[in-house]
């Protein structure tokens, strides 16, 4: 990966952006924002929806787009300011999950999406699970 990348996190909840700054330190840039408001005065060469605000859930016989966002209008809103955000020609990759279960997706140019799930607590009133999501390319990790 070129050295000279500046990556910038863009979460709603500070205590997310929190451990993403425990996890990653001054590699990175974290920012408060609403997707549906967000002004951030610059753009980017790729955005990533890692289990975000947009996902997609891999039923096995189809591809589902799910979002946080109950609104149908205010999904609309969110995906035209992030376009907003994008320069020209640039991605927007979203994660790719089956629901509760470890999976491997084979992306475009050998890169490899992966979902882990470890199972933390099975009581009778709640699961509590932790999912780590990776790209990889040729074995090495992209984003975690």
């Amino acid at each position: 990966m070129d050295q000279n990348c500046q990556f910038t996190g863009v979460d709603i909840t500070p205590s997310f952006l929190e451990i993403a700054k425990k996890r990653l330190g001054n590699k990175a840039k974290f920012i408060v924002a609403d997707a549906l408001k967000m002004e951030l005065n610059k753009t980017f060469d790729v955005a990533i929806s890692n289990a975000g605000v947009w996902l997609f859930i891999n039923w096995g016989d189809r591809l589902e787009l799910v979002s946080h966002i109950p609104d149908v209008q205010a999904n609309y809103q969110g995906l035209k300011n992030l376009a907003r955000h994008l320069r020209t020609g640039s991605l927007f990759l979203l994660s790719i999950q089956k629901s509760g279960i470890d999976f491997e997706q084979h992306l475009p140019g050998g890169i490899v999406y992966s979902q882990i799930i470890e199972e933390l607590e099975d009581k009778v009133d709640y699961r509590t699970r932790k999912k780590s999501y990776l790209f990889k390319k040729d074995g090495e990790i992209l984003a975690q």
